[in-house]
């Protein structure tokens, strides 16, 4: 029972199936965002009717699409951070250094 169940799945879902799929959701998605983005006022039900799919399409893609910016700016975030802990490390240590130099030169010259 299972392997027709199996069988059938194979059948109804050709090779490259999923891989078409998530192209035609990527452009659709692509066009929302357009669309938000036009400078004009477009309700959910207006951006379904253009694109040809239901509401609830819609709502989903723009979740996704909130997801990805969302998920775009940790990544951004997280950089910046790195980036300014390198900056700090490197600052620190330069301090050491030159306070190293401060205490040699004055430590030389308080004893000579």
């Amino acid at each position: 029972m299972q392997q027709n169940a199996t069988n059938c799945i194979k059948l109804h879902n050709p090779p490259g199936f999923f891989m078409a799929k998530r192209s035609v959701i990527r452009k659709r998605r692509k066009e929302v965002f357009r669309l938000i983005f036009d400078g004009k006022y477009h309700s959910q039900k207006e951006i379904a009717k253009i694109l040809g799919v239901s509401r609830r399409t819609i709502v989903r893609d723009l979740k996704a699409l909130e997801n990805d910016i969302e998920r775009e700016f940790n990544k951004r975030q997280r950089k910046r951070e790195r980036e300014f802990n390198k900056r700090q490390k490197e600052r620190e240590k330069e301090r050491r250094e030159l306070e190293k130099k401060m205490k040699e030169l004055f430590s030389f010259s308080l004893f000579h």
